[in-house]
């Protein structure tokens, strides 16, 4: 046990010497891109191995035969003491500060902890996997629930189908393929589920691409704000085409690092927790440590089901329930006030 412990003194060592020769050379320079992730590797390595080296190894009991090496999370977020910290650290409030295009303040002789991260580091939560935040987008980011009841009506109106009122609030949260068959199994309305969606569908993106995309206020705002301190997914009942043609014209693609639609997983719609226990899954998150941003009661029903902390936007087209309101963890009334106060808190709930 005392060479293993020996061995990953040197290694860090080793790493730290890497650091103190870099930070002498970039002296006074503009670090570049790929510089920048270059010592990222070694501060967030040198990290790693000093929580691996200092935590204790588990004893298996049996003579001779060393207890598992505890696993190393390489995590972007690291909270030390200013008597732990070491060289590699000072190289990243370097880095980070360069990057920044602002100082750091001194901390040394600080009380308390200070933390070390990159912009938009992931967050980790107690397993190593990662905190996210997901957004809905019809009703959520953009104000396009009543466009999709009205070209579904309008549809009905031009085959001379009468529009029952139920369908409206029953189809909110859909997969593709599950309000394509409820148009015409319950609806009425002829032709194939497949001919229907193609239909419906192609009518939204020319909307879309010919009026434009209402969004909600702060919309795109919040997301940036989010954005700046955590990974971030779209999950929504929207055909993939329709979120792809959403995200580009919000300009948020940048920030999304997954989107989702309930059509790619076998047309599980909301309220399931499918969809988001998916998209966690494709960022490497902890739905249980991750939140979701919905309006509507099918999303907040899936996001709830899936574990997530839910921070609630009602919409003012069918807004959701006081018992289903009761789901969420937070309820707010715009995006405005979605803020990294708010997300850290609901995290923390």
């Amino acid at each position: 046990m005392t060479k293993l412990h020996d061995g990953v003194a040197e290694l860090v060592a080793l790493l730290l010497a890497l650091a103190v020769g870099v930070a002498a050379a970039l002296d006074g320079a503009v670090l570049d891109d790929a510089l920048l992730d270059e010592l990222a590797v070694v501060e967030l390595t040198t990290g790693a191995l000093l929580d691996a080296h200092s935590a204790p190894l588990e004893d298996t009991g049996a003579a001779g035969e060393p207890g598992p090496v505890p696993q190393a999370v390489n995590t972007s977020v690291r909270a030390q003491s200013p008597t732990t910290r070491g060289v590699g650290d000072a190289v990243m409030d370097k880095t980070l500060a360069t990057r920044l295009g602002r100082p750091r303040p001194d901390v040394r002789g600080s009380p308390g902890p200070v933390v070390v991260a990159r912009i938009r580091g992931p967050q980790l939560s107690k397993n190593g996997l990662m905190s996210v935040v997901v957004f809905d987008m019809d009703g959520t980011l953009t104000d396009t629930e009543a466009l999709w009841d009205t070209v579904r009506r309008e549809i009905a109106a031009a085959e001379g189908v009468p529009w029952p009122e139920s369908a409206t609030p029953a189809m909110m949260g859909m997969s593709t393929q599950q309000w394509a068959t409820y148009l015409v199994d319950v609806v009425g309305l002829p032709g194939t589920a497949e001919q229907l969606a193609d239909r419906v569908i192609d009518t939204m993106a020319h909307h879309y691409r010919e009026d434009g995309i209402k969004t909600l206020p702060g919309a795109v705002e919040s997301v940036r704000r989010i954005g700046d301190q955590w990974r971030l997914g779209v999950a929504s009942s929207s055909p993939r085409v329709l979120i792809d043609i959403a995200i580009e014209q919000l300009g948020i693609g940048d920030l999304i690092e997954q989107r989702l639609s309930t059509a790619e997983i076998g047309g599980v719609g909301k309220p399931a927790p499918d969809v988001y226990l998916e998209i966690c899954r494709r960022l490497g998150a902890d739905p249980r440590r991750s939140v979701a941003v919905e309006d509507a009661p099918a999303g907040i029903r899936s996001a709830h089901a899936a574990g997530m902390a839910v921070i609630a936007v009602p919409p003012h087209f069918h807004p959701p329930t006081a018992d289903v309101l009761a789901l969420a963890t937070v309820v707010i009334d715009s995006l405005e006030q979605l803020d990294v106060a708010l997300v850290e808190s609901v995290m923390e709930a």
